[in-house]
């Protein structure tokens, strides 16, 4: 569970990361690989993003389940 703050931080970078290439090479017709790489990094950040969010719920719910077996 410790480790769904990590992949957050990870992730949120990322997709920090892809917003800025694609605001720098927008209007640049030459550099289209990195605004494509951009537009494609910060939207596979957000979904995992939201993967995540997910996954980190249903997780806590496990967590207390089992606590409640021991």
């Amino acid at each position: 569970m410790v480790n769904f703050v990590y992949y957050r931080y990870v992730e949120i970078a990322l997709a920090i990361a892809g917003l800025v290439l694609v605001f720098l090479y927008r209007s640049k017709p030459e550099k289209e690989f990195w605004f494509g790489l951009g537009i494609t990094l910060a939207l596979q950040a957000m979904i995992m993003l939201g993967a995540d969010y997910f996954a980190e719920k249903r997780g806590g719910e496990y967590v207390r389940e089992i606590e409640k077996l021991i």
